[in-house]
């Protein structure tokens, strides 16, 4: 299956360090063995182009939600996986394999879609193209 990824994360995904890519899925598309053909730009623009292919290997849900901490002040990213509730450490591992130079870059991409979310929070699911979990 066809799946679209903003150009900014074809070196990484080639150069192996973009490892995994957290979508929508409400269809249930993803799961083990579905091959992947990794494209960037519109289905129908000029730029359409396939840059890789390689299978899904596992699928994880993620959940985010913008919290407030518990001043009330800036707000925290709860990040849970399957029941598991990811400390900041692995909140950052996860912010750098999905392609971020940092939890920080992660921040600024997911928020804005986080901030129109009922409640500041979604759930999406984690595709794998390799071996690692979380």
């Amino acid at each position: 299956m066809v799946i679209g990824f903003h150009k900014q994360f074809v070196a990484p995904i080639l150069a192996g360090t973009k490892i995994h890519t957290l979508r929508e899925d409400k269809n249930d598309r993803w799961k083990p063995g579905v091959m992947m053909h990794q494209y960037t730009g519109g289905r129908f623009s000029k730029e359409y182009q396939k840059f890789n292919e390689t299978p899904c290997v596992s699928t994880q849900k993620i959940t985010m939600a913008i919290e407030k901490d518990l001043d009330g002040g800036l707000s925290v990213l709860v990040m849970t996986v399957g029941n598991r509730e990811l400390d900041e450490a692995t909140q950052e591992l996860l912010a750098v394999r999905d392609g971020f130079a940092s939890m920080i870059d992660f921040k600024k991409w997911w928020y804005p879609i986080l901030a129109k979310q009922p409640g500041f929070k979604m759930v999406r699911k984690i595709i794998h193209w390799t071996d690692l979990r979380y």
